[in-house]
C-alpha cells in the first residue's frame, strides 16, 4: 500500500491591514520629523538654556565677588555645538561693599572702602578666541569699583578691561592705578610680574588660573576664567582673575522634539510586533 503524501504547509504573515498600515506610516513620519528637527537640520543656530551659573571676581586677597545669573534660566544662543553667544546682562548687577579694609605695614589702613558694581557685558565665546588658544574670547564685564584710599582719595575704575583686552587708568594726582585684563579662556591664565601677599604670609610674583570645558555636544558645564593685573604707586603690584561657570542644557523645546521622535520609534515597534 502506497503511502499518503502530506502537503508542505508553510506558514506566511498576514498582511497588515489597511488601518495598521496606516498606523505604522503615521509613526514613522512622525519619529522622523521630531528628530530631525531636535537635530536642528533647518538651521546651524540653536537655542540652550543657562542654568545656575555664577560670575567671579578676586583681586589680591580681597573677598571673592559673586554675582548670580539672573534670570535663572534664560535663554542662550549657541552655534555648531560650540560657539556660545553670552547676551549682555546675564547676571544680575550686584553692588557688593566690601567690609575688611587693607592695611599697610604702618597699620594705616591703605584700602578703607571697596564697592564693586557689576555685570556682564556682551560677547562671542568660541573655540581658539581664548587666551593660550583655549575656547574663549571677548566679553568685558561692565561696572565700576570705588575704592577709598588712605581715608583721602576715592577712585572710579572702570570694569571694562576684565573679560577683554584694555588697560583702563584711574587717579587724584597722588595716587594712580592701572588695571589691565585679558580675554576669558578656559585654558591657563598667568599673571606675572605681582608683588602679593599670599595666606601663609609670603609673598608671590606670578599667579594663575585654569578653566575647564567639560561639554558634550554643546551642553554642560565650561568655566573660563579671565586674568586681570592692578599696578599702584602705593601698594605694589596686584593680580587677580574674574570666573564665568556656565551651565548649559537643552531648551524644552528640543528635548520635546526628541521625546516625539524617541516615542514615534516605539509605538513602530510595537505596531510590528501586533502584526505577527
Amino acid at each position: 500500500m502506497s503511502g499518503v503524501g502530506v502537503p508542505a504547509v508553510r506558514m506566511r504573515r498576514a498582511e497588515p491591514t489597511s488601518l495598521a498600515r496606516q498606523v505604522r506610516q503615521a509613526c514613522a513620519r512622525t519619529a522622523l520629523l521630531g528628530l530631525a528637527l531636535a537635530a536642528g537640520g533647518v538651521s546651524p543656530a540653536s537655542a540652550a538654556v543657562l542654568t545656575g551659573s555664577t560670575l567671579e571676581l578676586q583681586v589680591a586677597l580681597l573677598p571673592v565677588l559673586t554675582v548670580e545669573q539672573s534670570p535663572d534660566p534664560a535663554p542662550v544662543s549657541t552655534v555648531g555645538g560650540a560657539t556660545i553667544q553670552l547676551g549682555g546682562g546675564t547676571f544680575a548687577t550686584a553692588t557688593v561693599v566690601f567690609p575688611t579694609p587693607s592695611y599697610l605695614p604702618t597699620g594705616v589702613p591703605f584700602i578703607s572702602g571697596f564697592t564693586v558694581t557689576m555685570t556682564n557685558g556682551p560677547g562671542t565665546l568660541a573655540p581658539g578666541g581664548g587666551l593660550a588658544g583655549g575656547f574663549g574670547g571677548a566679553a568685558p564685564l561692565q561696572g565700576t569699583a570705588f575704592i577709598n584710599i588712605l581715608q583721602l582719595f576715592s577712585l572710579d575704575i572702570p570694569l571694562s578691561v576684565v573679560g577683554g583686552p584694555g588697560t583702563a587708568m584711574a587717579g587724584t594726582g597722588v595716587i594712580v592705578i592701572t588695571v589691565t585684563g585679558g580675554e576669558w579662556t578656559t585654558g591657563q591664565a598667568v599673571v606675572t610680574g605681582v608683588t602679593q601677599a599670599t595666606d601663609a604670609g609670603g609673598f608671590v610674583n606670578t599667579i594663575s588660573a585654569t578653566g575647564s570645558d567639560q561639554r558634550v555636544n554643546g551642553m554642560g558645564s565650561i568655566t573660563l576664567i579671565a586674568p586681570l593685573r592692578v599696578v599702584t604707586n602705593a601698594a605694589g603690584v596686584l593680580g587677580g582673575f574674574a570666573t564665568l561657570s556656565l551651565q548649559l542644557i537643552p531648551e524644552p523645546a528640543t528635548g520635546l522634539l526628541i521625546g516625539v521622535g524617541a516615542l514615534g520609534m516605539a509605538a513602530i515597534g510595537r505596531a510590528r510586533r501586533g502584526e505577527r
